[in-house]
């Protein structure tokens, strides 16, 4: 029996130089087993000391298997690492070999695991990734929070996942609606072309450019450029915008609804204004035709008609004056509520300049008949 297991010892040293490590795998699992039947070996020297020196061969080309999957999954060959640790785990996971690799084989199956949850994350990443190349970032932004949790701390696919996450949850996705002021609730179906761009779109966007700015300087940020990440021609209008997010939130939470509370002053404003210059036109035209009347009966006539129109006009203007103060004072209001809502700690020193700075950009955005739509 002693010659018959030296020649098998002779066996698992042929098999590990050849490099058939299954089978000399499956050799020692014999000669462990024998001796467990023949308590004899045991006692022999010779045996014990050559089943030490394949027990120690053997598990070292199984540390050394496991530790070249570790090193091809830190490399990103998530496949190859798990090809091989299929491969790995069929050698150690089949009787009488399992009982003697427990540890080993159970380190194993974390490790494939943790190796079959990352080709699924590198699935699902490859998918997001496709999603961000035909500008469906919001989708994308929200496949990323779940993955983001599901990744496992050591992954390398991690450090990609939480880049492209960051860039994204710094572009505002919103859509742009073109609103008849004459019912201001109503979206307008427009078509995208380099007139309307450049007469609405873009000035409403430089608008929303420079509130970012203001803003990112009132609150001691790194000013950076507003970009245009993503438009799409589609009516409504889409934009996805990098470094607006907290300009968005002032807009939609209070620019927005004060417009549409003020829609009906606006309009009203704007009737009046457009009144008097007729009004005014009016009077122009009546003293043009003074000049050249002849008739004193038609000069008396014609001048106090001049008179009522003049003063019917200063009526009108009267109005607009308070009609112009009074949302002068609303927007102002509104541009107090926008910094508070932004920067709440401003010094009072310092709130003036930022008022005159951030009025004229509203003003923008107010006059526009372009809407951000939540």
């Amino acid at each position: 029996m002693l010659s018959q297991n030296s020649n098998l010892f002779d066996q698992i040293r042929y098999l590990v130089k050849a490099g058939m490590f299954g089978e000399a795998i499956i050799t020692y699992s014999k000669l462990r087993y024998n001796a467990m039947n023949e308590p004899e070996l045991l006692s022999d020297k010779f045996f014990q000391r050559e089943i030490k020196e394949s027990e120690y061969s053997l598990t070292k080309i199984v540390r050394d298997r496991i530790q070249e999957i570790y090193h091809l999954n830190e490399q990103g060959n998530t496949e190859k690492a798990f090809a091989h640790g299929m491969q790995l785990a069929e050698i150690l996971d089949i009787e009488p070999t399992r009982r003697y690799f427990t540890e080993y084989l159970y380190e194993l199956r974390n490790i494939l695991e943790q190796l079959n949850n990352n080709r699924h994350v590198e699935q699902d990443f490859y998918q997001i990734q496709r999603l961000v190349e035909h500008h469906e970032l919001s989708k994308a932004l929200y496949r990323l929070e779940t993955l983001k949790d599901e990744v496992h701390p050591r992954a390398r696919i991690r450090g990609e996942i939480e880049r492209l996450y960051d860039e994204l949850r710094g572009i505002t996705n919103v859509t742009l609606v073109s609103v008849n002021s004459n019912a201001p609730t109503v979206p307008m179906q427009v078509r995208l072309t380099a007139q309307y761009l450049e007469k609405d779109v873009a000035p409403f966007l430089n608008a929303i450019s420079e509130i970012q700015r203001l803003l990112d300087e009132l609150s001691g940020r790194n000013v950076k450029d507003v970009s245009i990440r993503v438009i799409t021609q589609n009516s409504p209008i889409g934009v996805s915008l990098e470094g607006v997010s907290e300009t968005f939130l002032a807009v939609t939470d209070l620019i927005i609804p004060w417009k549409r509370k003020h829609a009906e002053k606006m309009a009203e404003y704007a009737r009046r204004v457009k009144q008097y210059e007729i009004e005014q036109k009016r009077i122009e035209l009546q003293e043009a035709n003074l000049q050249i009347t002849k008739s004193q009966q038609d000069i008396e006539k014609t001048s106090v008609e001049i008179s009522k129109m003049e003063a019917e006009a200063e009526k009108i203007r009267i109005e607009n004056e308070k009609g112009k103060i009074e949302l002068e004072r609303a927007k102002i209001q509104l541009a107090l509520d926008v910094l508070e809502k932004i920067a709440p700690n401003l010094p009072e020193q310092d709130k003036l300049s930022a008022l005159m700075k951030l009025l004229p950009l509203l003003e923008t955005v107010i006059a526009s008949d372009i809407e951000i739509a939540k």
